[in-house]
């Protein structure tokens, strides 16, 4: 398996809206679930009460959910078609059931990915390196993730079994390992503060071409026709390591903030690179760019973080949870190691393999 294909990845969802936009967006309720939407990779995500990230769920239940809320008429499906009648019903049928089982394929990668990540998160906290608090509530989150992409298998499977016909392919297990990482690897949810703007992120590791190792944070915009990558973040791996430290800090502050009950809009901001461009906190600078890295409390005493760019005095804004800070800064952690080591792999000389070989 390619291991770039792991990093070019991150976390799948649609992202948190504002307090506003979450009221808003409850004026249609339907079994629990409000706000669907379909992302960028086609899956389906609503939000669910009681849980502040979207989370997926079946197309049956989403197309159901847009029918009901535009007053349209639930009309038959093709799953309550006679498979054998017309052979353009068979082949919709076949197209239908290969989705699904490419799907399920998808979401089996998925968790596969996130167990892993909370393998490392143990041996971690095993280790001693980092606060235990952050650590369990790390995991929790990643098991949280887990335990509905396992819901939603269950119910693509229950989907498939309409049909009669297995959502399984024979080559099940091979077609799995065959995939690429980067198309199932669950990606960072991102919002932009005042509007009602989703979209995702992933990291992208790649050398450039004069050899240096980067890491490009690439967020997509679900919205646009044409181009859909609306902003591109290059970090150096020292740069992404800090990121990475300053997320658990996130998640510090966020405990800190709800212990003293802070009711009112608050910044602060926990990292600014590279540290040559970057203004006095709260100011601009013409003609320099740079990434912030900000904490936020709110009025309702909700807390979160947001990636600023900084463009001179021009500024781009990308919010996100505390709890896909957690989720991605295990990620970071993970991809950051993955990255350098097949770095110093590809750029190893005959007299370092020599050592190594003696």
């Amino acid at each position: 398996m390619n291991p770039r294909a792991l990093w070019a990845a991150a976390f799948s969802a649609a992202a948190l809206v504002t307090a506003a936009d979450a009221t808003a967006q409850q004026a249609f309720v339907l079994e629990g679930y409000y706000g669907c939407e379909r992302a960028t990779n086609g899956r389906t995500y609503c939000r669910r009460r009681g849980v502040r990230d979207y989370v997926p769920v079946a197309e049956e239940f989403f197309q159901r959910f847009k029918a009901v809320q535009s007053g349209a008429p639930i009309g038959p499906t093709v799953v309550n078609q006679e498979v054998n009648i017309k052979p353009q019903v068979n082949t919709t049928v076949n197209v239908v059931v290969q989705n699904l089982g490419v799907e399920y394929a998808d979401l089996d990668g998925q968790m596969v990915i996130l167990s892993a990540l909370i393998d490392e998160q143990r041996e971690i906290k095993r280790m001693g390196r980092e606060p235990m608090a952050a650590i369990d509530k790390t995991i929790e989150a990643i098991e949280q993730r887990i335990s509905e992409l396992r819901k939603v298998r269950t119910e693509k499977y229950q989907e498939a079994s309409r049909y009669q016909t297995s959502i399984r392919p024979n080559d099940f297990d091979q077609y799995i390992s065959a995939r690429k990482l980067s198309e199932i690897y669950p990606k960072v949810p991102y919002y932009i503060p005042g509007t009602r703007e989703v979209g995702e992120f992933w990291v992208e590791p790649t050398v450039r071409e004069d050899g240096l190792l980067v890491f490009k944070f690439r967020f997509i915009d679900p919205t646009s026709r044409n181009d859909r990558t609306r902003a591109v973040i290059e970090m150096r791996p020292d740069e992404l390591e800090r990121t990475q430290k300053s997320l658990l800090k996130l998640h510090n502050w966020s405990i800190t903030a709800h212990e003293k009950k802070i009711r009112k809009r608050f910044d602060k901001r926990l990292d600014c690179f590279p540290s040559e461009s970057c203004p006095l906190e709260g100011e601009k600078v013409d003609g320099k760019a740079s990434t912030e890295i900000v904490f936020s409390v709110n009025e309702d005493g909700s807390t979160g973080g947001r990636f600023q760019r900084n463009k001179g005095r021009f500024e781009e804004v990308y919010g996100f949870s505390v709890e896909s800070g957690l989720m991605l800064q295990a990620y970071l952690r993970h991809v950051l190691k993955e990255g350098r080591r097949e770095y110093e792999a590809g750029s190893q000389t005959k007299e370092d393999l020599d050592k190594i070989f003696n």
